[in-house]
């Protein structure tokens, strides 16, 4: 039988080995290399979409032939749609990397690793139990400490560790959460898990601890607040290929996971934890919105971009339920921001290398030097703003309508997010066209253009594949309803309008509001909690366990020292140098000898 999932995994990990030997005569072309392979896994992976259609592709085979291990691999609409991403954009950002890595070195390791984590991510969502899919996330996350801290930006080791110190946190949780669900099911099997949360009565404390443990392992990687420390520094200072495919993809792992949580878990969450995930999602939205609007970088700006729409997917998902327009909406919005923010990393490495800065006030004007990436980058724009023709017009619409259900104040919050989204998306436009950037145009290079242009044509025609995409992953058929799109067009006024008057009439908050506001915010960053948990306090603690190991050891020695010496005392007075002791001792033992052999022959 043809395995397909399996020949998916086997070309990724091969082209990952291929792309390291390739780069030591290929250099940066290794690109195309990587990009081929990549190209192969994800038409591997559409040669069973008509299966996945119909149901689902399941494979199982054994790791080894002593260990009675089996791996299992299943591709549902939802993974299937999340493997197609990753392959496909990571493909696309391999291509993008042979010009974007033209004065790096060590090409052969930096795609062996961009192709690793390609592997990793696939088969994360891949995974047909739980414990197979931590396996692979705790892989998928290690490989980018790698990139950011040999190829990255700025400080790129602190981010870097950073980066893994959040990581750490989310797979600890994780993992204390696939624990307690062993220890009450026997199985981490998600198939089986679904059947058996309805037939095992466990006590609904149990459950909510399991679901708290496991949505917020998970939703670390969404940027989540308050546990988003780690995005603001992670997506500037990482290469722009790198920082497209976490924004654009890794960031989906925590959508994947929480998912998978509720398919499990739906029927026995309680109502707490709806609020709960609804208030996290809100401030996740709107402190996100808020940060974006105060940066100048793009690349930063489109980091706290990221967090806020990760938002707005936590928001559908807190009605707890596989259905529903909140639930269609959130998967809706998960490929259109995995489009869009891939688009604008990728823009935004390109501004990088063309003017040596992302500074969008620095930059203005910047749209007569470079129209065509000026058109891509807004392109991304749309899909964020939530813009025909873009997909992100249907599914923010769709979430809006969710929040409708939920309340007019929750209506009211998610439109005040709406509004900041179009706000800092309309500010870095404003500045492309004040003022001319001084020097000639330049000509981005081709082979960075074309995989932006093609996640634009993309992101342009969603029509072409929005029914299919809904069939695929079994969601409600997508509609436009007149309320929500009222509260659009109001939020894109308002947007607009505050854009225009601070960046064109110079309008600015009062200096008391806006200083209690920054105070707020660099509060609500939590900064001061992560500095002194992890910088202060891991180190005065690091300190304290170095001096009592360092005491103990050093006791340890002298101890051993001083027996060693008393010993040696005690056995020097055996040897008195005197040579008739010393003849002596030789014939006392040669005696002791003979009478062993004697009694040994005699008992013979």
């Amino acid at each position: 039988m043809f395995q397909v999932l399996a020949y998916v995994m086997f070309t990724l990990i091969a082209t990952s080995v291929a792309s390291h030997i390739a780069g030591r005569f290929l250099k940066r072309y290794t690109g195309f290399l990587t990009a081929f392979g990549l190209t192969l896994a994800t038409l591997l992976l559409l040669s069973i979409a008509q299966e996945v259609f119909e149901g689902e592709v399941y494979e199982e085979y054994s790791w080894t032939l002593v260990l009675p291990m089996r791996l299992g691999l299943r591709a549902d609409g939802l993974s299937f749609t999340l493997a197609f991403i990753i392959s496909f954009i990571s493909a696309l950002a391999s291509i993008y990397s042979v010009e974007y890595t033209r004065d790096q070195n060590k090409h052969g390791l930096y795609f062996c690793l961009l192709s690793l984590m390609a592997f990793a991510m696939t088969g994360t969502v891949l995974a047909k139990d739980l414990a197979t899919l931590f396996f692979f996330w705790e892989f998928a996350v290690i490989v980018p400490v790698f990139l950011i801290a040999r190829w990255g930006y700025g400080d790129r080791w602190a981010t870097a560790i950073r980066f893994f110190l959040f990581s750490r946190f989310g797979g600890g949780l994780l993992l204390a959460g696939l624990a307690l669900t062993y220890a009450s099911f026997g199985t981490l099997d998600m198939h089986a898990l679904t059947n058996l949360a309805y037939e095992y009565h466990l006590k609904p404390e149990l459950v909510t601890i399991i679901v708290l443990l496991m949505t917020i392992g998970f939703s670390v990687k969404m940027a989540v607040w308050p546990f988003h420390g780690w995005i603001p520094s992670a997506y500037v200072n990482a290469p722009a290929p790198v920082a497209a495919i976490l924004s654009g993809v890794m960031s989906k792992f925590g959508v994947y996971g929480v998912v998978r949580v509720i398919q499990i878990f739906h029927g026995a969450i309680r109502w707490e934890v709806q609020g709960l995930f609804a208030a996290l999602a809100f401030i996740t939205a709107i402190y996100g919105g808020v940060m974006a609007l105060t940066r100048d970088d793009l690349r930063e700006i489109l980091a706290y971009s990221s967090m806020s729409h990760m938002g707005y997917m936590f928001l559908g998902f807190s009605a707890l339920t596989a259905h529903g327009h909140g639930f269609t909406g959130s998967l809706l919005h998960m490929v259109n921001h995995a489009l869009s923010s891939s688009i604008l990393f990728l823009c935004a490495g390109s501004m990088l290398q063309l003017f040596g800065t992302a500074d969008v006030k620095r930059l203005r004007g910047w749209y007569r030097r470079a129209p065509t990436l000026f058109v891509l980058t807004a392109v991304g724009a749309l899909g964020l703003i939530g813009l025909p023709p873009s997909l992100g017009f249907w599914s923010k619409d769709m979430l809006l309508g969710f929040s409708l259900e939920l309340g007019y104040l929750v209506a009211a919050l998610m439109a005040v997010a709406a509004l900041l989204s179009a706000a800092y998306n309309f500010r870095w436009m404003f500045y492309a066209f004040t003022e001319a950037l001084t020097g000639k145009a330049v000509k981005p290079s081709p082979t960075m253009m074309a995989p932006i242009a093609l996640l634009a044509v993309l992101a342009l025609t969603p029509l072409a594949y929005t029914d299919h995409l809904v069939h695929l992953m079994h969601l409600e058929h997508v509609i436009i309803e007149p309320i929500p799109l009222l509260i659009t067009g109001v939020a894109l006024a308002l947007g607009f309008s505050t854009v225009y008057a601070s960046v064109f009439k110079g309008w600015a908050l009062p200096e008391s509001l806006a200083t209690s506001s920054a105070a707020l915010l660099d509060t609500m960053s939590l900064e001061w909690l992560y500095t002194g948990a992890f910088m202060r306090g891991f180190l005065r603690f690091a300190g304290w366990v170095y001096w009592w190991i360092e005491k103990a050891i050093d006791g340890f020695n002298y101890l051993v020292a001083g027996y060693a010496f008393q010993l040696s005392q005690r056995a020097r007075r055996l040897q008195t140098g005197i040579l008739s002791y010393n003849m002596l001792a030789v014939l006392l033992a040669l005696l002791v000898l003979l009478l062993l052999i004697v009694v040994h022959l005699g008992a013979v």
